[in-house]
């Protein structure tokens, strides 16, 4: 089973891809005593246990034997959906071959979102905001609901930011986003930055407790209802994707990688299309994108810009 249903999986799913797993260790080396005898169903059982018991993805089990990419680990699930289909029709009576079959049918159905999920290389963000926030440089996970929000907000808060442009890997749409630049997190949790979709704006707002802790959770819905009703007008909450880490050059000392280490690469969803992702394209600081004709609005009188 799954680590936990989140949003690429179902319990129909889940339930379905364990009863078909069950279905192939059964019926498989049923069907290969038939031909090879003793000695062939007990290597066939063991080989059909072990591939989705041993091979897993990370994310998708809570225990990982041996890390297997997302397109891999579904091709292993095919593999054994196809034994049981095949191996049912061959041992078992034609109902209940069928209904082996209708099982496969609404397995493969119902498990589309987990399967675009691993076909894409199971990036972390489904399911479990914290977990790719682990990955994520400082200055995002001050903003996206990582610390634990504190329930006495402090009298104000100096913010010290510089803007991301991001740009969809799919268009030619650019959202800019502020991202904290303060070498300190002290007094900055509930601090969360919107955009505008349709002009090129970003507000600056302080989360409520319920709302802080939505973010690491793919929430962020009554945040965007709040400031956008709040400000006169739509902004979104620029959620991640995934945190694609970047590795050293290989060789170098550990004083040297402290210093020159690469900062993981965040990708966000795109807000136009729902098949893209954005990345930072360009920073700048925010005089500059003022001065580009930006606008960066504060929506609480305690916040304000360093």
């Amino acid at each position: 089973m799954v680590a936990g249903l989140g949003n690429r999986d179902n319990i129909v799913s889940s339930l379905t891809r364990f009863i078909l797993e069950l279905v192939a260790w059964i019926a498989g080396p049923w069907a290969v005593f038939a031909v090879y005898g003793w000695s062939g169903a007990a290597i066939a059982l063991v080989g059909l246990v072990a591939l989705p018991a041993v091979f897993s993805t990370r994310g998708d089990k809570k225990h990982v034997i041996i890390p297997t990419p997302g397109p891999i680990r579904l091709l292993i699930e095919f593999f054994l959906f196809a034994v049981a289909g095949y191996a049912a029709w061959q041992v078992w009576p034609i109902e209940a071959a069928w209904a082996v079959w209708g099982a496969i049918g609404v397995g493969v159905l119902a498990g589309m979102p987990r399967s675009i999920w691993l076909l894409r290389g199971a990036p972390e963000r489904e399911g479990n905001g914290v977990a790719v926030l682990a990955d994520a440089p400082r200055s995002t996970r001050l903003m996206h609901g990582a610390s634990e929000r504190s329930e006495n907000d402090p009298e104000s808060y100096l913010i010290e930011g510089e803007i991301h442009l991001l740009k969809c890997t799919d268009g030619e749409d650019t959202l800019p986003i502020l991202v904290v630049v303060s070498d300190t997190d002290q007094g900055l949790d509930g601090v969360v930055s919107l955009t505008s979709p349709n002009r090129q704006a970003v507000v600056l707002a302080i989360a409520e407790p319920d709302e802080w802790h939505d973010l690491a959770n793919e929430g962020g819905d009554a945040l965007e209802q709040r400031v956008s009703t709040l400000m006169g007008e739509e902004f979104i909450y620029p959620r991640l994707s995934r945190v694609e880490r970047t590795s050293s050059a290989q060789g170098s000392s550990f004083q040297k990688y402290l210093k020159n280490r690469p900062s993981p690469l965040v990708h966000y969803r795109c807000s136009s299309c729902p098949s893209g992702e954005a990345v930072a394209e360009t920073v700048v600081t925010v005089e500059e994108f003022r001065a580009a004709g930006g606008d960066v609005l504060l929506s609480d009188r305690r916040l304000e810009l360093a």
